[in-house]
């Protein structure tokens, strides 16, 4: 986390963390809305007496908006699988038969406009292609659809989770006014023409949040909101940068250099609370050397290890890392696995294995490598030692003989 940045700070911990949340969005861009005449959605129906049956108008209007592709074609609107549309247009009176099929459009508009982002990144990371905005203002359609309204936004890929991590709104502007769709009041469909659909239905000529404005053609902007971002701050410096169970502690403990590395904290001389104010923990960086050696017989290894008496030279022998007093006892890879093997005995103290987030192994005279924390397959403190572990296959043919001679020296940051 991070302390907060103006208030009152205590040595310790203040008591109950503040937490802000604010709104995220996860694209902002233009549209250029595009508009055509008329597009009808017509539907297969079973006559009014069984045996017969005939295709019927459901809903009727102008269309308009943008959808990827260069030509219809191309177009989302152009296939003839669309279940979103079954929940977004009601089937006509029972005096006009059975609705025996799926809705699908008639007369695809032939103009469409441009959109600035085609895709953006949601709240979990995954790239979402945008299929297409599409506007639809009804005139001439039958009842019970004869003022229905709708908005329909469609991401490429099917069964695209329906969650707010996905999208929490639609925000679009239309004659200099913000309209807010939320996803939660959409209907949902998982596969419609191989893609993922959120509509919005409004079911008056005077109140259709805007879309009167939209189906037209014209310039304005769309804005994807995702989940809300809760940030938490601490209060207690000692809640920060460690310390916090320790009833002797003091603020001269927190000069940088002794327990952080982190920027605008000084490292001697006066040091007061407000120093602290906005600061985010930086651990300090861990640097531990060895001479590598290649060993083994069918099984390769390459590395240090004292389990397997393998590489010498280990410096510091012992240190203090990671909130405790360690010794390295363990780097080395095997060519079964080509997986980096790194264990730490834990002399005392208590191992924090959130300490650190890269190691980067280093040699002189060849190409560092870096491995993330979170990319770890292991990562745990078990009967007094600390282990870490990659995933096999992590190490290229080259670091692994990287590591097999020569100093070579692992940094934690």
């Amino acid at each position: 986390m991070a302390l907060l940045a103006s208030g009152a700070l205590a040595l310790q911990d203040a008591g109950t963390n503040s937490s802000t949340t604010t709104t995220n969005s996860l694209e902002s861009d233009f549209l250029t809305r595009g508009q055509d005449g008329y597009v009808d959605i017509r539907t297969l129906y079973e006559n009014a007496g069984g045996d017969t049956f005939s295709t019927k108008i459901e809903w009727k209007g102008q269309v308009g908006g943008w959808q990827s592709g260069s030509n219809i074609y191309s177009w989302w609107m152009y296939g003839s699988t669309f279940p979103i549309l079954s929940l977004l247009i009601d089937a006509l009176p029972i005096s006009s038969g059975v609705r025996s099929g799926t809705p699908t459009f008639s007369s695809e508009p032939g103009n469409f406009g441009s959109i600035g982002a085609t895709s953006y990144l949601d709240g979990s990371n995954n790239s979402r292609s945008i299929r297409a905005i599409i506007f639809g203002n009804p005139s001439s359609s039958p009842s019970p659809n004869n003022t229905r309204h709708w908005v329909i936004f469609v991401l490429n890929g099917t069964s695209v989770p329906n969650t707010d991590n996905t999208f929490k709104s639609l925000k679009l502007t239309g004659s200099g006014t913000t309209y807010t769709f939320t996803r939660s009041s959409a209907h949902y469909n998982a596969a419609s023409n191989t893609c993922s659909c959120w509509a919005w239905e409004y079911n008056s000529t005077t109140s259709n949040n805007g879309i009167d404005s939209l189906y037209t053609s014209g310039t304005s902007g769309f804005e994807i909101m995702g989940p809300d971002v809760t940030t938490t701050t601490n209060n207690g410096i000692a809640e920060e940068f460690g310390g916090a169970d320790s009833s002797n502690v003091a603020l001269s403990d927190y000069y940088k250099g002794d327990l952080h590395d982190t920027t605008g904290i000084p490292t001697s001389g006066e040091i007061k609370f407000s120093d602290f104010l906005g600061k985010t923990y930086a651990p300090l960086a861990v640097s531990t050397s060895f001479t590598g050696q290649l060993g083994g017989g069918k099984q390769q290894r390459t590395g240090f290890s004292f389990t397997f008496g393998l590489g010498s030279n280990l410096s510091p022998t012992s240190q203090d890392a990671f909130g405790a007093n360690v010794d390295l006892r363990d780097c080395y890879s095997q060519d079964n696995n080509y997986r980096l093997n790194i264990m730490y005995d834990i002399n005392s103290g208590t191992v924090n294995t959130t300490s650190w987030n890269t190691l980067t192994v280093s040699r002189s005279g060849y190409t560092s490598f870096t491995i993330s924390r979170s990319s770890l397959s292991t990562n745990a403190v078990t009967v007094g030692n600390y282990y870490m572990t990659t995933p096999s296959n992590t190490l290229t043919s080259a670091q692994f003989y990287m590591i097999s001679g020569g100093t070579v020296t692992l940094t934690f940051t």
